[in-house]
């Protein structure tokens, strides 16, 4: 008897919610994207250093000094990893940014000058004789690594999917592994 009225008339056991398998949902709205990751051998794609563009071109400039190398990435490593139809096959883009004085955000018009992506064809060779002044930042060889980029769950696209909190905090958990956890 007592059981029996445990059973009906005490404390509720707050109801699981039911959890849909979210690895199909998650794969039915991903993109796919490269992940740079840094490289024990040396590539033509790094972060820091020093530029590898030849003359007629030079480093962008910003209050007459030379913008720092914020990353290089050869394209065709790009391509090796993942083809990229909207991207040169070839050839390698440079991007510069203000990164010690930080004085520019994009958010003026006037601040174009102060961040550049410079695009310039295949460099062939070794790349060490030919590279300009170093700007104080590290140079960090990376490589490229394909996997899938989910949207946030704040995104239209995740709301309409009308998670729970456990599925939520699912997505959150397989998106993170899905950078080794981190």
């Amino acid at each position: 008897m007592k059981n029996f009225l445990a059973k009906y008339f005490g404390p509720k056991k707050p109801a699981k919610l039911a959890t849909r398998a979210l690895g199909p949902i998650m794969q039915s709205v991903s993109e796919r994207s490269l992940h740079l990751v840094p490289s024990k051998a040396e590539t033509r794609s790094f972060l820091g250093g020093a530029s590898t563009l030849r003359p007629p071109m030079e480093s962008p400039l910003f209050n007459g000094k030379p913008l720092p190398l914020v990353a290089q990435i050869d394209l065709g490593e790009v391509q090796k990893a993942q083809s990229t139809p909207w991207l040169p096959h070839s050839g390698t883009l440079s991007f510069f940014y203000d990164v010690f004085d930080q004085s520019i955000w994009g958010f003026d018009p006037e601040d174009r000058s102060g961040s550049a992506v410079v695009y310039s064809p295949n460099i062939s060779g070794n790349v060490s004789h030919i590279v300009r002044s170093n700007d104080g930042l590290a140079r960090i060889p990376v490589h490229f690594v394909p996997r899938p980029s989910y949207p946030s769950s704040e995104r239209e696209i995740v709301s309409a999917l009308a998670l729970n909190s456990d599925e939520i905090d699912a997505w959150y958990k397989i998106e993170s592994e899905s950078f080794g956890g981190h």
